[in-house]
């Protein structure tokens, strides 16, 4: 995503009335074990809501949703000599393919934001134990059974092929990840010169 793109989310998310289930926001990092435990609870209560995705973000004040800015640089972040993201998808199960983006507000302050998609074929788990959001506090699933069993029941009812793999994507983005010139190899069609005709 680009920065105004960034900063135009920025501005859906702290006009929301609160924080919620698929919503988090922090002024600074408090720990890495608390950020593995949001991504499990903010993935899985996504889930529950039919959200594509939910947000934790870094920077922003939790109750006045005031964009104070924040001192963590999540891509930058280490656990030893580890890279944070690395150190964290090595403890989720399933490896969900969360982001983060580090970026400037147009007042110049940082902001450190996780999308996180929604759990889909399981419950998403840290360290072995799943979590949940319950209104802006994160508790072990296992103590809500009849929310773990309505993940489970969206997994096994769930048609991938409805769901948005990525959002807010750049042409140049769209372009990496997917095939386009095995695209038009197959369609037998001339693969256009510019990323506009492509797309």
């Amino acid at each position: 995503m680009t920065e105004k793109e960034l900063n135009n989310l920025l501005g859906v998310l702290v006009s929301q009335p609160k924080e919620t289930e698929w919503l988090e926001f922090k002024h600074n990092f408090h720990s890495k074990e608390e950020i593995g435990e949001r991504l499990s609870a903010l993935s899985n209560s996504a889930c529950l809501l039919d959200k594509s995705f939910s947000y934790l973000v870094y920077g922003v004040h939790d109750e006045s949703h005031e964009i104070l800015g924040t001192t963590f640089y999540g891509k930058e972040d280490k656990v030893g000599r580890e890279d944070l993201e690395l150190w964290l998808l090595n403890r989720l199960s399933p490896r969900i393919d969360f982001e983060i983006y580090d970026f400037t507000t147009s007042d110049n302050k940082h902001v450190c934001l996780f999308r996180i998609p929604a759990a889909t074929n399981r419950p998403v788990s840290f360290m072995n134990v799943s979590y949940i959001r319950v209104n802006s506090a994160t508790p072990r699933l296992q103590n809500y059974p009849d929310k773990e069993a309505k993940i489970w029941k969206k997994a096994a009812n769930r048609n991938l092929a409805g769901l948005i793999a990525k959002e807010m994507l750049s042409t140049q983005d769209i372009i990496s990840l997917l095939s386009v010139e095995t695209y038009f190899n197959l369609m037998n069609i001339p693969m256009p010169q510019t990323q506009d005709g492509i797309i």
